[in-house]
């Protein structure tokens, strides 16, 4: 059963000391010496434990906590470091930078119908531009 309350983190006072209070699978808030108060996520990797912060209250609600908390114990399951995996996710490239890198690239130098490709890509764009492409390994 969760321990953790909007309520409950409201009610966090500063003590002089930083401390945590738990919630469930390694999350848990880290409340301040001065009232900050962050998201935490904690495992195990090997013989080290690792902390993942996950964002500061009440910028991030207790809710999204507990999503980007469900995406970094996904993250593990897959054999992936959590911190790894949301900063592949924050440099991958969007759909509009792959689309210019393909037209540029390849399309303009190996196809003589590129204007075709130029306007999918136009296409794209408004559809799907600023989408991240996750997996995809990057633009050279």
């Amino acid at each position: 059963m969760p321990r953790l309350t909007d309520t409950r983190i409201r009610s966090l006072k500063p003590t002089g000391k930083r401390y945590l209070v738990w919630d469930a699978n390694g999350l848990g808030i880290r409340a301040g010496t001065r009232g900050k108060k962050s998201f935490v996520y904690t495992y195990r990797e090997g013989s080290k434990i690792r902390w993942m912060t996950l964002g500061n209250y009440p910028t991030l609600s207790l809710a999204e906590a507990r999503a980007r908390h469900g995406k970094a114990l996904a993250a593990r399951e897959k054999g992936l470091r959590p911190a790894d995996a949301e900063r592949e996710a924050r440099e991958a490239p969007t759909v509009k930078q792959l689309a210019a890198y393909y037209v540029e690239h390849y399309a303009k130098r190996q196809k003589s119908s590129w204007q075709e490709d130029e306007r999918l890509e136009l296409l794209s764009n408004l559809v799907y531009g600023d989408q991240f492409v996750v997996g995809s390994g990057g633009v050279p």
